[in-house]
């Protein structure tokens, strides 16, 4: 799988995956993905890398049936899920997975020249 620094997910400890986002040092705002910018909450320029471990809960679902690429394999649900952390993020489920279901990040390197992060099911 690229190492790119660009890719806003990877492997962290243990292999697990986690999302790259950042912190404000100054008022403690967690946002996802990084950007250069600063704090999306306060304005200040001071945030630190702050790695989030992915869970949460669907905040929002809906299952594409068509897709304009026949390589990209159907039905699929695209899911916000509401971080334990606080950001509210998308991603792909591979199977439909209904509003207040608790997910977990899953890494999928079939294609190792374009990783995608995926929800599951949390156990």
């Amino acid at each position: 799988m690229p190492t790119s620094p660009a890719l806003p997910f990877g492997p962290g400890p243990g292999g697990a995956p986690v999302l790259h986002g950042q912190r404000c040092t100054w008022c403690g705002h967690v946002s996802f993905p990084r950007q250069p910018y600063g704090c999306e909450e306060c304005g200040s320029p001071d945030t630190e890398p702050h790695d989030l471990p992915g869970t949460g809960v669907v905040h929002a679902a809906a299952t594409v049936h068509r897709h304009p690429d026949p390589r990209v394999p159907v039905p699929y649900t695209v899911v916000s899920v509401l971080l334990d952390d606080g950001p509210l993020v998308r991603g792909a489920c591979a199977t439909p997975t209904p509003v207040g279901t608790r997910v977990r990040p899953h890494l999928d390197t079939a294609d190792p020249d374009r990783p995608q992060l995926l929800f599951t099911p949390a156990p």
